[in-house]
């Protein structure tokens, strides 16, 4: 094979791994966020090395002696004169991997290294050679994709859009196409900032000075901020749809609230002004787009059971999203015990289009299979639910979406993007807190210093006769013996506690979890070892002690909805975050979210905070951390908005 050859089999190579990141076009390449900027345009003598301790800068050596080992496989010596001065660095790596093998004695080599101080006298540390050709440059460093693109593979087709005709023509349109055409004018009058959007583009890529790197980038993120205001501005502006209306009269709503079998509370934050709220959205000619955050423990299921019966009573079409299979049935008995008269249908695995008599307009309650349902029977809601937003993807939701369906999502913590989008303006939000009963739940982060402590909170619990949950993050075990599975660790329990210990996880038949469920709510069992199937919606009412195993490997929302299990009819309870292997400090920073509140739209605010909030644009499926709108690997965080000209937060 020829180079040319090689070369072209390379380049359609790396394009292909591209496209598989998302980029079809060459100009796309300049949307590409570099992580950094190196500068190596900034060459420090070794007399000027005291001014500038625990900075990186340039330093150019003559080589005195070739690159050697000094004993370690993981390091090797350098000894090198910059002026008068000579120096012995200390490099750590494999020498036979490292560029530094190719150099020799009486070589000028330029270094980026860190200046460190060692009893006084400066030296360089963790020096790293520059490529001749970056000598006096500012160069960009960017970021590959694990298990697609390499990071220098990146680098490669940046350097050839840059070169490519018309590409940063093209890449400026993309940018005004992400406000719609908007002038690039306008955009930047939007941002606060004078210059041209190629100007940011070739600050951002190809810069001459640390100076210039750093506006470029500082701009792309004003940009980036405008363009989520935009596409909130665009989300709040629902359309005129008169066919959307739903108006249900007072004697209606008033005769389903009576025939409750409990009062729902009042007040601000309540269940009775969430209703009244919804009613009053329904009757308005637009469709609604409503996120309810009723936190854990405040009764849910009500504020979006009595408005879908009044709409069901109007002749209008209902469907409820349910995020698994038992609280689909859960959800369905309550309807049939509330409101025995209005025909609901459960949809399962195993449920046809053909067996639905709809005629009836039945509701129909169901975990995704109601999208096949709806797609074979050809029915469009005229009111649709979701019970926890985080079990179905926005592409999902949207299926189901007519122009006058009205929409309300119902969640304990809401995605990091649906927080953004209420903050922006682009989302209307509904917020319940007012329990019937008082709870106390502590939580607490737990390492394995502190297991025994944690198990005997188990036995305390048990002997004064409530029930535990401890849920584990397999069903099976890897291999025999392994301890952090459900099967192996209910297997363990048992032995402890025999004839105390029930078993679910979602590899059971339906049949086979009811069988379960019904002898922990009999309180026949004590102590349930579970997946995370009992994340969302199911009720144990004795439970008191919650332990996750291995809980770095859930989310803030996820772990927020186990302990929503805790107490649901009021009382004391306890939850355990237990992380047995040493985690890194971002993941502890987010367990300890749950340590500090136990408000679940606070926590979702502060998991906001924590991890940005994902593209808010209305095709978007990504719902947290870097939001990279309309430049990749920007990250932007909430803080972002309140550092940018014309932020509303």
């Amino acid at each position: 094979m020829t180079q040319a050859a090689s070369n072209k089999r390379k380049d359609e190579s790396t394009m292909s791994r591209l496209a598989k990141a998302g980029v079809h076009a060459p100009h796309e390449m300049l949307l590409w966020m570099p992580r950094r900027h190196l500068d190596y345009t900034r060459v420090v003598p070794s007399e000027r090395w005291g001014l500038h301790i625990g900075e990186k800068v340039c330093v150019d050596l003559a080589i005195l002696k070739a690159p050697r080992k000094d004993g370690s496989h993981t390091r090797f010596i350098v000894d090198a004169k910059e002026g008068n001065s000579i120096h012995r660095m200390m490099v750590f790596g494999a020498l036979r991997w490292s560029p530094w093998k190719n150099v020799n004695v009486g070589d000028t080599v330029r270094v980026y290294a860190k200046i460190t101080e060692f009893n006084g006298v400066p030296q360089l540390s963790s020096p790293e050679l520059v490529e001749y050709r970056h000598w006096g440059k500012v160069v960009p460093v960017y970021r590959g994709i694990s298990g697609r693109v390499s990071a220098d593979s990146v680098a490669g087709a940046v350097h050839e859009a840059i070169a490519a005709p018309y590409s940063f023509n093209d890449a400026i349109l993309s940018i005004r196409q992400g406000f719609d055409g908007m002038p690039e004018e306008e955009i930047m009058r939007r941002v606060g900032t004078d210059g041209t959007l190629e100007a940011v583009l070739r600050a951002i890529h190809t810069p001459v000075t640390s100076a210039e790197a750093t506006w470029g980038i500082k701009t792309a993120r004003r940009i980036a901020v405008a363009h989520v205001q935009y596409q909130a501005e665009k989300s709040a502006a629902r359309p005129f749809r008169a066919s959307s209306v739903i108006r249900v009269d007072d004697a209606l709503v008033n005769g389903l609230v009576r025939a409750l079998p409990f009062q729902l509370t009042t007040g601000k934050n309540s269940q009775e002004s969430a209703i009244r709220a919804i009613f009053h959205s329904l009757a308005e000619p637009y469709p609604i787009d409503v996120l309810l955050s009723a936190d854990v423990g405040v009764g849910k299921t009500v504020l979006y059971m009595v408005p879908a019966v009044a709409a069901q009573a109007l002749g209008k079409k209902v469907g409820i999203l349910i995020p698994n299979s038992l609280l689909v049935e859960q959800v369905s008995n309550e309807f049939a015990q509330i409101y025995p008269y209005v025909p609901v249908v459960a949809v399962t695995e195993g449920t046809k289009a053909k067996d639905i008599d709809w005629d009836m307009n039945p509701i129909l309650v169901g975990t995704t299979g109601v999208f096949a349902i709806a797609k074979a029977a050809g029915w469009i809601p005229d009111f649709l639910v979701t019970d926890e937003q985080q079990k179905t993807s926005l592409k999902q939701r949207d299926q189901l979406r007519g122009p006058n369906t009205n929409f309300l999502e119902c969640t304990a913590t809401a995605l990091p993007r649906t927080v953004a989008l209420i903050t922006h303006g682009g989302k209307e939000l509904l917020q319940v807190g007012v329990r019937h009963a008082k709870q106390t739940i502590h939580t607490q982060v737990v390492d394995a210093s502190h297991k025994q402590g944690m198990m005997g909170k188990v036995k305390e619990v048990v002997a004064a006769g409530g029930q535990v949950a401890l849920i584990y993050p397999r069903v099976f075990g890897k291999e025999e013996g392994d301890k952090h599975s459900v099967e192996e660790a209910g297997a363990n329990w048992e032995r402890i506690y025999p004839g105390q210990v029930a078993i679910l996880h979602g590899k059971m038949s339906s049949d086979e979890k009811k069988r379960v469920m019904a002898s922990v709510k009999s309180g026949e069992k004590r102590i349930l070892i579970a997946s995370s199937i009992i994340e969302i919606g199911v009720t144990i009412s004795d439970l008191k002690l919650l332990i996750v195993i291995h809980a770095e490997r859930y989310g803030v929302s996820t772990l927020h909805q186990m302990r929503g299990r805790l107490v649901r009819h009021g009382g004391e309870g306890w939850c355990f975050l237990y992380a047995p292997d040493e985690v890194d400090e971002e993941t502890m920073e987010r367990l300890q979210l749950l340590e500090k509140t136990n408000d679940g739209f606070r926590l979702a605010e502060m998991d906001m905070e924590l991890r940005g909030f994902g593209d808010l644009s209305s095709e978007s499926e990504d719902q947290s951390g870097a939001s990279f709108t309309l430049f990749r690997d920007l990250r932007l965080m909430p803080g972002d908005f309140r550092e940018t000209p014309g932020s509303v937060a």
